[in-house]
């Protein structure tokens, strides 16, 4: 609601630029995050949130930190142009990248970057590994729904057709199947 991101942007305003901008570097990582985090979207390590911490406007916990309240990550982070917050999740994707796929994805799909459907396939292909199906579904999903490399489209939708078919959702699995045959050129992708 305006009134919320209004208290929101007038408890940001009193804030320092160092720390105003430490905090919206935070809400691109979402409600909860890592303690160094926020510092490597920045690329300001020796920052530390003592005063938004005593502002309330984080709080701490045994992972890190986390936002007093979800409307104010909320309206931190729609305090962000358009530019800034595409920059500081491509950033965030870096430094989740080899430590946790799905998150490096998201970051990179939020970030625009043509890499995204890349690394949708490879998270979702790890959650398949682990046997975390409903995971791997929605990864596999969205990688379909932003790639726009035609071999990269017909990888995502084999891996979501094998998902389903191996999860016994056939329906489902005719229809990545059926989207993979579309993007399918060859007689061996057809195959």
């Amino acid at each position: 609601p305006g009134t919320v991101q209004s208290l929101v942007q007038a408890r940001l305003d009193r804030l320092a630029a160092a720390h105003r901008l430490a905090l919206q570097a935070a809400s691109v990582l979402g409600q909860r995050f890592a303690a160094a985090a926020p510092a490597a979207v920045l690329s300001a390590p020796d920052y530390a949130p003592d005063r938004l911490l005593a502002h309330d406007l984080l709080r701490r916990n045994e992972e890190g930190y986390f936002f007093a309240h979800a409307l104010i990550r909320d309206g931190v982070y729609d305090s962000l142009l358009t530019a800034r917050r595409r920059e500081w999740h491509a950033r965030a994707a870096a430094w989740f990248a080899g430590s946790d796929p799905a998150l490096e994805a998201m970051h990179l799909d939020r970030a625009e970057r043509p890499e995204a459907g890349e690394a949708y396939l490879r998270a979702g292909r790890l959650e398949v590994g682990h046997y975390r199906f409903d995971s791997a579904r929605r990864l596999l999903t969205r990688g379909l729904e932003v790639a726009t490399d035609r071999g990269l489209r017909l990888a995502l939708a084999c891996q979501l057709g094998e998902l389903e078919h191996d999860t016994g959702s056939m329906p489902a699995a005719l229809r990545a199947y059926a989207t993979a045959r579309q993007l399918a050129e060859s007689c061996a992708e057809r195959c």
